[in-house]
């Protein structure tokens, strides 16, 4: 891969980087300067091969294994990243915290698996945020990306149990923006309409989901999906000090779906 400086000297830990979107963005803020933790909870394969190519093209970058909805396991993964990379001034809250999204009518879901799905998202981005947004401040400096979804602004049937999810936390998001700002420490989120991914693989392969798909394709201004490359450049800019005056952005990477 072509290297580029734009953020040499930094180190970012992206959290759910064993594959799909955060193997891309990680190998993204490696491929222009940054040293990179590839946070991972099952996929060590994965998590590896993104370590592997990064090195490979003289990056810097290591697999760190740690369950990001646990505080104490945040607390360890973050010590060895400080101690093999450095401190860590980039986060990409990518991680989701369950398996996979809840889909299908929304009284097709029981309360408590909505709540659970909450629950899930909520701490997996907001224990790693409230781990390093205090260093960084401490610091005077640091940049905080959480990847949420269209979900939370386009209704549709079957969305609820994605939307819940991410609303909490953009919430957050907007809030520490505004309280971490005085430190120099900006706080964005990146929002992707349908991305390819392995999962999106599989889907299109259902025959009653290509057919919803392609509907939802078709009504997207730009005729397609998003390719993971797209969004990793969008999160490798909105961390970049070119975009340093800002913070509190929602910035939608969706082909026009979702515009404000």
């Amino acid at each position: 891969m072509t290297t580029s400086t734009g953020l040499s000297g930094r180190v970012a830990l992206v959290t759910g980087a064993g594959r799909n979107i955060g193997a891309v963005i990680a190998t993204e803020l490696a491929r222009r300067g940054a040293g990179v933790a590839v946070n991972y909870l099952k996929s060590a394969k994965g998590a590896h091969d993104v370590v592997r190519a990064i090195e490979s093209a003289g990056g810097r970058a290591g697999a760190y294994q740690a369950d990001v909805r646990d505080a104490e396991a945040v607390r360890d993964m973050l010590a060895a990243v400080d101690k093999d990379l450095g401190a860590v001034d980039t986060l990409v809250l990518n991680a989701t915290g369950f398996e996979d999204v809840l889909r299908g009518p929304a009284l097709s879901h029981t309360v408590e698996e909505l709540e659970e799905e909450i629950a899930a998202q909520f701490r997996a981005a907001m224990v790693p945020a409230y781990a390093l947004a205090p260093q960084m401040a401490e610091r005077g400096g640091g940049n905080i990306v959480f990847i949420s979804a269209v979900y939370p602004r386009r209704t549709m049937a079957g969305g609820l149990g994605h939307a819940l999810a991410k609303v909490s936390v953009e919430t957050a998001m907007k809030h520490l923006a505004v309280e971490l700002g005085p430190h120099n420490v900006r706080v964005n989120t990146v929002i992707p309409d349908v991305t390819r991914s392995e999962n999106f693989e599989r889907a299109i392969k259902l025959e009653h989901v290509a057919a919803q798909l392609d509907s939802y394709i078709g009504a997207i201004p730009m005729r397609r999906i998003a390719e993971p490359e797209e969004v990793a450049r969008a999160v490798a800019a909105i961390v970049s000090d070119d975009m340093s005056y800002v913070t509190g952005a929602f910035l939608p990477v969706a082909g026009g779906n979702l515009i404000f």
